[in-house]
């Protein structure tokens, strides 16, 4: 089983699992939780998805202070 710990800027996201010929995401925290569950084509477009997602977050709950 091929796997990868995923970090974003210092901090864990989650984990991608080779899933056939995609890799499934699971969430390590809140901050990517709407992708648990979700396959990428490859390890790019996950990274990708998954920095947008948490820098949305993280700039949403800079905005409200």
């Amino acid at each position: 089983m091929e796997r990868c710990i995923l970090e974003i800027e210092g901090e864990e996201a989650g984990v991608l699992v080779r899933d056939g010929s995609a890799y499934r995401f699971f969430a390590a925290g809140l901050e990517a939780a709407k992708l648990d569950g979700r396959t990428f084509p490859n390890l790019r477009k996950a990274e990708s998805a998954v920095r947008q997602t948490m820098m949305g977050v993280k700039w949403r709950d800079q905005a409200r202070r």
